[in-house]
């Protein structure tokens, strides 16, 4: 069964890793980085459709809706491109780090913290 897991991991990281080489690839069609942009937007936003608290029913919009999206993006997107990010994602394990993203989640964890921080002082 953890054999299982991790081959699904495996290819769940090849599957972003191929997103990554897609977005960044000019044959793209600018619909499918849109697409891809408002999956990634919505899977880190805070805001969902269904709260996070309702139990098991709050994570059904993110079992639902991400993979819907992403599906789409990927079907609107030339076959062959797509193939050729796979084979990208494949050769390329890691994908490279990138200072600007590292940079932006570190300042929203600095102005949760400054919130959090905040709103208990203020309570």
């Amino acid at each position: 069964m953890l054999t299982k897991w991790r081959e699904q991991v495996t290819a769940l990281k090849r599957y972003v890793g191929a997103l990554y080489f897609a977005v960044g690839d000019p044959r793209v069609p600018r619909i499918s980085k849109l697409i891809i942009g408002l999956a990634v937007a919505y899977a880190l936003s805070p805001v969902d459709l269904i709260p996070d608290f309702i139990p098991l029913l709050g994570w059904v919009d993110e079992l639902v809706i991400l993979p819907a999206l992403l599906s789409l993006a990927v079907r609107l997107m030339p076959e062959d491109v797509w193939q050729e990010c796979q084979r990208l994602a494949q050769s390329k394990p890691t994908l490279p780090a990138s200072q600007r993203a590292g940079w932006v989640i570190r300042a929203v964890w600095v102005v949760v913290g400054v919130t959090l921080v905040v709103w208990i002082v203020t309570a």
